[in-house]
């Protein structure tokens, strides 16, 4: 029991766990979109290994166009809102369930993409001999692990 007058420190400590994942999950989203936002302009800077390729080819699986790019952008920074209005950082809105829910979706989302396909993306990968598939080990996977853990922490 917490003594009168003194701050209760299980709470003080879950909230600021909370508030630093919400505050980390939502720049990392933030600056994802800005990133994306980029190569929707025509950008070249980091294109290289971002796409999945076959073993033994250079031809990425697929060709993102510019309007698609622009379209991830904009959900990324629509989670990243969504991600500051449930941790009460947005003036006139705050946690609700929509907010909590969709952290709590987008943190599977994220788990998944970091499990992955089993074939070209993921920690479970087969095709591994690619310059995306050592991106995706180093970089992606575990980013995405990162912002499941994240999102989960500002759900609660």
């Amino acid at each position: 029991m917490p003594v009168q007058g003194r701050p209760n420190r299980v709470l003080s400590e879950g909230r600021l766990m909370s508030m630093i994942a919400v505050l980390a999950g939502s720049g990392i989203l933030m600056l994802l979109g800005l990133i994306h936002l980029y190569w929707a302009a025509g950008g070249k800077w980091g294109t290289k290994g971002v796409l999945p390729v076959r073993e033994g080819e250079t031809e990425p699986l697929f060709e993102p166009r510019p309007a698609g790019t622009a379209v991830i952008a904009v959900i990324l920074f629509a989670i990243s809102i969504m991600v500051l209005a449930h941790g009460g950082l947005l003036p006139g809105f705050g946690p609700n369930v929509v907010t909590g829910w969709g952290c709590t979706i987008f943190a599977a989302a994220f788990l998944l993409r970091a499990i992955g396909d089993f074939r070209y993306l993921g920690f479970f990968k087969r095709v591994k001999s690619t310059r995306f598939a050592a991106m995706d080990t180093q970089l992606y996977s575990p980013l995405c692990l990162l912002m499941a853990v994240l999102l989960y922490l500002a759900s609660l």
